[in-house]
């Protein structure tokens, strides 16, 4: 297969403009967390996070994350890729070896940014590591307004009360014992 493409790095490399409504956007920033085919692939995570959560298999929670990848692949229309920013280095090298020609790491190149996909190893791990994240305050912006309002009661309660928070009790009498809460593990 790689062996088809003519360019010399063997990638295809995708402006920004060419990106699609289920391409998901691998890497930090904004712009690839906004995409509209990032933002459908943490819908989809969200759907099979418990799943994933509960089992205790190594080889089960492969499947699921093999599963999702899958499913942007092959089971949207139009089917959705998983695209990498392609390096300052990978651009220089593509233009010939002149490393003041790309853009310096951070700054956003708009509609000059290139993209390249991802292998499979990489979409594999993206996909893992999604389904191991915590939620943070930027995932609940995406679901609904009811879940985000049932978000902002359990961080009240946590604020005010150690009721329903973790190891608080046990913590403090721990405390109690000791003075400082650490125990004695790692010794």
């Amino acid at each position: 297969e790689q062996q088809q493409q003519e360019q010399p790095q063997q990638r295809q490399y995708i402006p920004f403009s060419e990106v699609g409504p289920h391409d998901v956007l691998l890497g930090r920033g904004q712009r690839s967390y906004d995409a509209q085919g990032t933002i459908l692939f943490r819908r989809l995570i969200a759907e099979r996070k418990e799943e994933y959560l509960a089992a205790t298999k190594i080889k089960r929670k492969k499947e699921i994350a093999s599963e999702l990848v899958d499913h942007v692949r092959n089971g949207l229309d139009p089917p959705g890729r998983f695209l990498r920013l392609v390096t300052e280095a990978e651009k220089a090298a593509s233009k010939g070896g002149e490393p003041g020609a790309a853009a310096k790491p951070g700054e956003d190149d708009g509609d000059q940014q290139l993209w390249c996909l991802a292998d499979d190893k990489q979409c594999l791990e993206k996909a893992k590591m999604t389904l191991r994240q915590k939620d943070t305050k930027d995932t609940k912006r995406d679901q609904k307004a009811a879940a985000s309002a049932s978000a902002a009661v359990k961080v009240k309660v946590a604020e005010g009360s150690s009721e329903g928070v973790g190891n608080s009790a046990t913590r403090g009498k721990a405390a109690g014992a000791k003075g400082s809460g650490k125990g004695k593990r790692g010794r």
